[in-house]
């Protein structure tokens, strides 16, 4: 609406000419009028919409969609004196909770057979669509501007396969978080590595194994043996890998090194086999008393006691043991 600026009238005019030019302009403003009622969030204007309306015009509005009339309120707007429009308050009220409750449905991955998970596993789902989604008005109703996501599990690949082996979700479609698998190999071969790996995540979005899949190798080691020594355990005509064999020494000879040890996948023994050494007994200066003692073996030796007499010098030497 334009701004009117109403002067005092000028007493050189004639009266009829002081009242006209006083009137014309100032008429509206003295009798009131208003511009295009107000647009509302809640409510539609009315259809036929004018820049100007007399004091006391009265327009009635209609709900948006998504709204109804509220208990009491009045749809209509009234052209006021001071050129406003009187409004009630929002009287249109959301008719809606604005949209229906989403429910993200979780995807089932237990249906098939045969699919094995950790014990314990508790199961990670990553969200599969927007992470957001608004309330919006659609015709004469309201909806979601996006679609509802969905969580499901987080995926890995197939395991790989192995060459002169196979593992338990050969029959297995899909993998998710959780699921392992364990290999085996063909008879005649060994297992190398871990045996069973499981599907797990770093980023909470993509799936991947926890380790490399074993391999299936023809492991032999040779015949372990240990001179001046035998096999306490582990007896066999052919070793494979992990194979262990636990040594001891014969009567009279000392271990030196490990006494188990094990076939490892380059076909050799780890540690190295030990050796027995001989225990050696050197001749003492000094006179036994008593009979003559037979000498001890390596098994009696924590436990020998020897008693010496002076015979010549007062200063002696006692016998010690030594190995070499």
């Amino acid at each position: 609406m334009g701004i009117v600026n109403c002067q005092p009238p000028n007493p050189a005019l004639p009266p009829a000419f002081i009242i006209l030019t006083f009137s014309l302009p100032c008429l509206s403003l003295l009798l009131g009028n208003c511009d295009s009622p107000p647009r509302l969030s809640f409510a539609q204007q009315p259809e036929a919409v004018n820049n100007s309306y007399a004091v006391g015009t009265k327009l009635k509005y209609s709900c948006r969609p998504g709204y109804m009339l509220g208990s009491g309120k009045s749809p209509y707007v009234t052209c006021l004196a001071n050129s406003t429009w009187s409004v009630d308050p929002e009287f249109c009220v959301g008719e809606y909770l604005c949209c229906f409750s989403i429910s993200i449905d979780v995807q089932d991955i237990l249906t098939q057979l045969g699919i094995s998970f950790l014990l314990g596993i508790s199961l990670l789902y990553r969200l599969n669509g927007p992470t957001s989604a608004k309330c919006v008005v659609v015709g004469n109703g309201v909806d979601w501007d996006k679609e509802v996501p969905l969580c499901e599990a987080i995926p890995c690949l197939p395991p790989p396969g192995i060459t002169h082996g196979s593992h338990t979700g050969q029959t297995v479609q899909e993998f998710s978080f959780g699921s392992a698998v364990t290999y085996k190999c063909d008879q005649g071969f060994s297992l190398i590595g871990e045996a069973s790996i499981h599907c797990t995540t770093k980023d909470n979005v993509n799936g991947q194994w926890s380790g490399p899949a074993p391999e299936c190798k023809v492991v032999k080691c040779p015949e372990p043996e240990v001179k001046n020594g035998k096999k306490q355990s582990g007896y066999g005509l052919h070793y494979s890998y992990g194979n262990t064999v636990i040594f001891e020494c014969d009567s009279g000879y000392t271990l030196k090194g490990s006494s188990s040890v094990k076939c490892e996948a380059n076909n050799s023994w780890f540690p190295s086999l030990p050796t027995c050494l001989q225990v050696i007994f050197k001749s003492s200066p000094c006179a036994v008393a008593g009979p003559s003692t037979p000498r001890p073996s390596l098994k009696d030796v924590s436990n020998l006691f020897l008693k010496y007499s002076r015979d010549g010098d007062s200063t002696v030497s006692f016998g010690s043991l030594i190995s070499a």
